[in-house]
């Protein structure tokens, strides 16, 4: 149980500072990351990026801070958290592949998929 709660701590931390850092290109760099879904926006678009990195602080911030949770209950509801956000965020990433095929929107997809899997998996072993 120990070197399981390590291992979450660690996933927590990477997925906390990994969430962050796309915040901050978000806000910075607001075309960056839908560039590479070979979405094109303006200036006035901008604000839907925004958004999306208005909650990407949030779910930064909170992974950050799980690693100190101590309650099996609070773990496991953030956990469940981050694995639906994955999971839906996926299933937007296929329905918008269904329209135009992108490599990097099928990495993201398989790589969000994966990440979703190891949040399920914590919260079920977390007691």
């Amino acid at each position: 149980m120990y070197l399981s709660m390590m291992s979450l701590r660690l996933v927590f931390l990477l997925h906390g500072i990994i969430t962050l850092l796309a915040a901050i290109v978000l806000v910075s760099w607001p075309e960056a990351i839908p560039r590479t879904a070979g979405i094109e926006l303006t200036r006035e678009q901008y604000l839907l990026c925004w958004f999306l990195a208005a909650a990407e602080f949030a779910l930064g911030y909170l992974s950050i801070a799980a690693r100190n949770f101590s309650d099996p209950r609070a773990i496991r509801s953030v956990c469940r958290c981050f694995f639906l956000f994955h999971l839906f965020t996926a299933l937007m990433e296929a329905i918008s592949i269904e329209q135009e095929v992108s490599v990097a929107l099928i990495a993201n997809a398989v790589v969000r998929v994966l990440v979703a899997g190891l949040f399920f998996y914590y919260s079920l072993r977390t007691r």
